[in-house]
């Protein structure tokens, strides 16, 4: 296993600079908060990644990827229950 950090953590870091490349302004206020919580935890980890697990440094590029993932476009509005999403 531990031949798999290194790639674990290289994995965690590249994530990390793409999500850092994003631009707040392009998201929902709610999906962008969440994205900078994980983040920042990821970061965190990832800085202390010599002390981490594969396992940890592999849930926290999880956790963060699904962040990524959930982000909204800013020009897309929920119109409310019917959960359909309209753009702006």
């Amino acid at each position: 296993m531990e031949r798999k950090k290194p790639k674990a953590a290289e994995a965690l870091n590249t994530l990390i600079t793409a999500c850092e490349a994003l631009t707040e302004s392009d998201y929902t206020s709610d999906t962008w908060s969440a994205l900078q919580t994980a983040l920042t935890s990821a970061k965190a980890v990832y800085g202390d990644k010599d002390n981490k697990t594969v396992e940890e440094l592999t849930e926290a590029k999880t956790v963060l990827q699904a962040a990524k993932d959930a982000l909204v476009d800013a020009g897309i509005v929920d119109t409310g229950a019917d959960g359909i999403l309209y753009r702006k």
